[in-house]
């Protein structure tokens, strides 16, 4: 029987771990590009009904750091990552620093996102609380159709 090298059982664990960890901010960013890209979207071309969610813009900002921590672990995965990983090391501090710079700025200016263009365009509709997003429609009168036909599509489903 041969020996297993500790060595060989931590760079395994460290591999598997990264793996994980690529399949899981790849798929995190996927999520918020889609969910995100939508709302922002809907603002700009300044649709008729949007569903908004005071975290969509910071999550979007967010995006940039996401991806730098998904090419680093992606960077441990590689055969030549004791050249990659310590260059790509060196730039958690300006990651770090854009981060916190991203998600002030983000959550000023989803409170700006809220009081305007949304405060003064657009009519909320329901709002469930102040955690979970909100419809908004350009008059009371598309809140009311949207609401009816959702509720006669839920009645005709039972």
């Amino acid at each position: 029987m041969g020996s297993i090298d500790i060595m060989d059982i931590e760079t395994s664990k460290k591999k598997v771990v990264a793996f994980i960890m690529v399949v899981f901010l790849t798929s995190m960013i996927i999520f918020l590009y889609n969910a995100c890209s939508k709302t922002i979207m809907g603002l700009i071309n300044s649709e008729d009904y949007i569903f908004y969610t005071w975290g969509s813009i910071p999550s979007f900002f967010a995006l940039p750091v996401i991806i730098y921590g998904d090419v680093l672990c992606l960077s441990v995965l590689l055969p030549y990552s004791l050249k990659t990983t310590p260059a790509l090391l060196k730039l958690i501090i300006p990651a770090t620093i854009y981060a916190a710079a991203a998600l002030v700025l983000g959550f000023m200016l989803s409170l700006i996102i809220s009081i305007y263009p949304l405060g003064t365009n657009y009519y909320q509709c329901k709002a469930t609380s102040i955690v979970s997003g909100s419809h908004y429609a350009k008059s009371k009168e598309m809140c009311k159709a949207r609401e009816y036909s959702i509720d006669s599509e839920g009645e005709t489903q039972k």
